[in-house]
């Protein structure tokens, strides 16, 4: 499998200004932070980002992640594959002013001195769509639940 390489950063103006595009498949190796948060294994992820300059704000960048990330079932503690299909649209900010002005209506990122820390951004995006608690589908881990004091506790939560 090859694998192009995102842009660490990117000049905001050029970038979004610009209408670029940037596209590339990223592997746990280029994204620390997610690889912490997910199992062990060999994982990948579609990235493609798109910079605009839309009338109403300066700048703004959409794209999508796709991929399946191995993720531990929060009930049966298996590793479980989670399809992670991410669309996303941010308001790109510059300094505390502009933040303000659009953090209330619009997802943001903020790239202070014409400088947008692209991967890492994307990377918080993926972060913030992990779910708190996967679960699994397998029937083994069903009846787990279904065996459970509490509906969805684990077993024991009810001081056992």
């Amino acid at each position: 499998m090859s694998t192009q390489k995102l842009p660490q950063s990117v000049p905001v103006d050029r970038f979004c200004g610009g209408g670029r595009r940037a596209s590339a498949t990223l592997v746990a190796a280029q994204l620390p932070r997610l690889s912490a948060e997910v199992a062990e294994g060999d994982w990948s992820l579609a990235v493609s980002v798109q910079g605009e300059s839309p009338g109403v704000a300066r700048f703004r960048v959409s794209g999508t992640v796709d991929g399946t990330l191995p993720l531990h079932c929060a009930r049966c503690l298996g590793i479980m594959a989670w399809p992670l299909e991410l669309r996303f649209s941010v308001m790109v900010v510059q300094g505390d002013e502009e933040e303000a002005r659009w953090i209330a209506e619009h997802d943001t990122w903020r790239a202070d001195d014409n400088c947008l820390a692209l991967c890492e951004r994307i990377e918080d995006e993926v972060l913030l769509a992990l779910p708190d608690l996967p679960h699994c589908d397998r029937a083994d881990c069903l009846a787990v639940r279904r065996g459970s004091p509490q509906d969805g506790a684990p077993p024991g939560a009810d001081g056992d």
